[in-house]
């Protein structure tokens, strides 16, 4: 929870900068982020739950890594259509990323 609720107290300033409006969010992105909030907050609980069962540390740490880093951006690139916006670069440089984080997270 402390890294979103960082997040949304950090983006408030900026948005306030460049003159955005945080608040207006139409009533399908409404429908869509509350599901996603309570299924990634689910996911965080597994894992957490996880590990109080005895889960080794060299299981429940990769597969934690993989869902925090990837799963979000994913989620923006499908759910949100961010990929729309994207170049054919960072497309690319966005899989070269996720190829990496996956190396260093399962070594």
């Amino acid at each position: 929870m402390g890294w979103y609720s960082g997040a949304l107290l950090g983006s408030l300033p900026l948005l306030a900068i460049e003159k955005q409006n945080p608040i207006k969010i139409s009533k399908k992105a409404t429908l869509i982020i509350f599901p996603l909030s309570l299924l990634i907050m689910g996911a965080l609980f597994a894992l957490y739950w996880a590990y109080q069962l005895g889960g080794p540390i060299s299981m429940v740490q990769p597969i934690q890594g993989v869902a925090i880093t990837i799963i979000p951006a994913l989620l923006g690139w499908f759910i949100f259509k961010e990929k729309l916006g994207l170049s054919k670069r960072e497309k690319w440089g966005f899989l070269i990323g996720i190829i990496g984080a996956i190396l260093i997270l399962l070594r």
